[in-house]
């Protein structure tokens, strides 16, 4: 796939997801308005406001030097207080990468002011059937809270099991950073930097929050990449929060839940694969 041929399949993704919500947008538009409870003042709030939870459905398409597919699946976490000043989340995904299973768990341990920001651990592992890769990830989780602006970055280690058949760097130190501009309280942009399994990549994305007429807790996002070894990917869908009060976008991410970030990691494991050999063990018919 050419660079531009990716351009415009990322601009119909994100421009056939607007059209699908425009008409229940504007339908939201004519409903008399619903105000969320004003919220208190970041400096009196707890790291977790209360239980909570998100689930997300997605798709999408990835390509490498060698190979690509479509990309399809869910995730969901759930976020509970320890505390007044820490938290901790539970990430689980299940999802489909070009006709191959993959699973993962993943986990956040943090204090956080949403005054000010949030630093914690983060762990995930993701396996991928059929191809034989199994990926791992342990480093540190910071953010920084400036107005509508987030800084966020986790920096760590990440080891990758594969057969030898398949080339791709065992161990790596991995970075993922964004920043992200809320342009209102319920629509956030950001664009980021990843450098994992040795690869630099780009990223760009967005998430908007739907009016509370519309659906309690409901936001469509997208995002895009591009990077080294002729990686892209581009992938978009539905999130859905439950628990506590009805709070706008910002409010949410910086009193609620970290980023599920297995998605991220489906995404990784997809990129340095090329063509998955296929394993016999004696079954395969001699050519």
């Amino acid at each position: 796939m050419s660079f531009r041929n990716w351009c415009l399949s990322t601009t119909a993704v994100v421009g056939l997801a607007t059209w699908s919500f425009a008409p229940g947008i504007a339908i939201a538009a004519d409903l008399p308005a619903f105000e969320p409870a004003a919220a208190p003042p970041a400096d009196s709030l707890p790291a977790v406001s209360s239980i909570n939870f998100k689930i997300d459905g997605f798709g999408g398409y990835s390509q490498t030097e060698n190979v690509d597919g479509g990309i399809f699946g869910g995730s969901g976490s759930v976020t509970v207080p320890l505390g007044e000043r820490f938290g901790a989340q539970l990430d689980g995904m299940a999802a489909s990468l070009d006709g191959d299973f993959v699973g993962g768990v993943g986990g956040h341990l943090f204090w956080r002011d949403p005054s000010t920001g949030l630093l914690g651990a983060y762990g995930s592992y993701v396996t991928r059937d059929g191809s034989g890769i199994d990926a791992w990830r342990l480093g540190a989780e910071g953010e920084l809270y400036l107005g509508q602006l987030s800084l966020e970055a986790i920096v760590g280690y990440e080891g990758v099991d594969a057969p030898a058949a398949i080339s791709v760097d065992d161990s790596n130190l991995f970075a993922v950073a964004d920043a992200a501009y809320y342009v209102t309280d319920d629509f956030r942009v950001a664009v980021g930097y990843r450098h994992v399994l040795g690869l630099h990549v780009g990223a760009a994305g967005f998430e908007y929050q739907l009016p509370y007429d519309f659906v309690s807790g409901m936001s469509i996002f997208a995002e895009g990449r591009i990077g080294e070894d002729d990686y892209a990917g581009v992938w978009g869908g539905l999130r859905f929060a439950f628990g506590g009060e009805d709070k706008s976008l910002i409010r949410r991410h910086r009193e609620d839940d970290p980023r599920n970030r297995l998605p991220d990691d489906l995404f990784d494991i997809a990129m340095p694969v090329g063509e998955v050999p296929e394993i016999c063990d004696g079954m395969c018919d001699d050519e």
